[in-house]
């Protein structure tokens, strides 16, 4: 995202800066946002610098979760510790991941969804338990390959496959 700064104000700050020519990149930000689905209203709302990390900016908004709030993620948020810390907030989690993420079946379930734990990098032997977490796998028409969510509803009867991939 540009910055907000006025084009006077930027050009004084940053005189090489033209957006119209873009002869030089202008100063730019980062921003992880809570949005309600339905109405799209923002409810929270970090904003960083670019060098920023989302995972960095995506704890600063965690406060904001509540029990009965569904935090949809995408990919570049998945990590053991920030689930952990997100699904502590009594939020119900539904995550993209990556097709390359190791997610061992560890029961099928009758909607083709199925159990599985999810391992923080230092336990790469999975000497210890994982996070118990529900895998989706689904496709899409038009589209190549296999995209894969992770859900902290364990229960396909509250919340099916089918219906967490139409999200």
């Amino acid at each position: 995202m540009d910055s907000t700064r006025s084009a006077s104000a930027r050009a004084e700050e940053h005189p090489d800066c033209d957006p119209v020519r873009q002869t030089v990149g202008c100063p730019q930000l980062r921003m992880v946002v809570l949005v309600e689905c339905g109405t799209h209203a923002v409810f929270d709302a970090a904003i960083g610098a670019l060098r920023t990390g989302e995972q960095t900016l995506a704890r600063a908004v965690l406060p904001s979760l509540r029990p009965g709030m569904m935090l949809l993620a995408d990919r570049g948020f998945y990590g053991v510790d920030l689930w952990r810390t997100d699904a502590a907030t009594g939020a119900d989690l539904l995550w993209r991941v990556r097709k390359d993420l190791v997610l061992p079946v560890v029961e099928q379930l009758p909607d083709g969804s199925y159990l599985t734990e999810i391992f923080d990098r230092s336990y790469i032997h999975h000497t210890r338990r994982g996070v118990p977490v529900r895998a989706v796998e689904y496709t899409i028409a038009g589209h190549e390959g296999v995209y894969r969510l992770i859900t902290t509803i364990l229960d396909p009867g509250k919340a099916p496959a089918a219906e967490l991939a139409a999200l």
